[in-house]
């Protein structure tokens, strides 16, 4: 944004003082330096997320590493340093420009044969106009504040998907944890959609444990599949399948729960924990939250449609969901 209105506002306006144009030259320079290794290392996951498509691979396999990062930053600032001094460099710099401002005119006059019966002349290639001026190598220490910015946000990421992500059979051992899971997932989901005083009840967490237990110990629910995901040996999310309730169902499968915390959303853990409990060759039905956006949009992604049922359930208004 700054870059833009640097860019398009601010030089139109003041660039004419010379003062001022080294202010909107430099200001330009910094924005340019903050944004593009940023830029650049999303490009690079968007081409390897493209690639793992096909291939199955979990999100820390194509999300680019802090050294990565740090390669990007350092290109940034040498191509940028070159641009600036070495003079067959800045030719090179310009060429690209220009012909990529060229692009799209030659785009429109191309596409403009199939109205025309004349062949349409190609526009020339525009001048750029660039001054090499080495003290704009005195912007380079904005890449330190790059670096630092995508630092923080690919940690982010880093600390939530870069570690191993184990899911597998809850035993009863996890119901605490479970019941830990349980409560806070529902606090994320259901905040603004159910009454806080449900949400904050200090006996929840034991009801929730007391609920997870019967569903591990239980005869009456021996048919239910129940797994739970867990990283660095923490749980971070929970599911349940099992027979459908109504008799009249046409669906094998009914999956009951599926949370996962949303700081792990994104990682992989929601379809693992999906699969475990309910076969993906599997006809199933479930109850989701309306409204509740991403809940749906991920289970349309695994086949699941609304039917066009509703309910009320503990003051929250769910649809029905089937996959055949």
């Amino acid at each position: 944004m700054v870059l833009v209105l640097n860019d398009h506002w601010a030089k139109g306006r003041l660039g004419a003082d010379p003062r001022l144009g080294v202010v909107t030259g430099k200001l330009s320079d910094v924005a340019g330096l903050l944004f593009f290794p940023l830029l650049l290392a999303s490009l690079v996951e968007l081409v390897r997320w493209c690639r793992s498509r096909s291939r199955s691979r979990s999100r820390s396999r194509w999300s680019i590493t802090h050294c990565e990062l740090a390669w990007t930053v350092l290109a940034t600032g040498a191509v940028f340093a070159a641009v600036k001094v070495v003079p067959a460099v800045a030719a090179g710099y310009t060429s690209v420009l220009a012909v990529l401002r060229w692009l799209p005119a030659a785009l429109v006059a191309v596409a403009a044969l199939s109205a025309t019966t004349h062949m349409p002349s190609l526009p020339p290639l525009p001048r750029i106009h660039h001054v090499m001026d080495a003290t704009d190598c005195l912007c380079l220490p904005a890449l330190w504040w790059s670096y630092r910015i995508g630092g923080r946000r690919w940690a982010a990421y880093g600390s939530a998907v870069g570690s191993s992500l184990t899911v597998r059979p809850a035993r009863v051992e996890d119901v605490t944890d479970m019941a830990r899971v349980n409560v806070r997932c529902w606090q994320e989901t259901y905040r603004g959609l159910m009454s806080d005083a449900v949400l904050d009840d200090p006996g929840f967490p034991a009801a929730r444990e007391q609920f997870w237990t019967a569903a591990l110990t239980d005869e009456r629910y021996r048919e239910n599949r129940v797994a739970v995901a867990e990283r660095d040996g923490e749980l971070i999310g929970i599911a349940m399948s099992g027979p459908p309730l109504d008799a009249a169902a046409t669906w094998a499968r009914q999956l009951y729960v599926l949370y996962v915390y949303a700081a792990d959303h994104g990682t992989g853990a929601g379809p693992a924990l999906l699969d475990a409990v309910v076969d993906p060759e599997e006809s199933a039905a479930l109850w989701v939250a309306d409204p509740n956006p991403r809940a749906q949009a991920f289970y349309r992604k695994h086949g699941f449609v609304a039917d066009g049922t509703a309910q009320v359930e503990g003051g929250v208004r769910e649809i029905r969901m089937i996959r055949s």
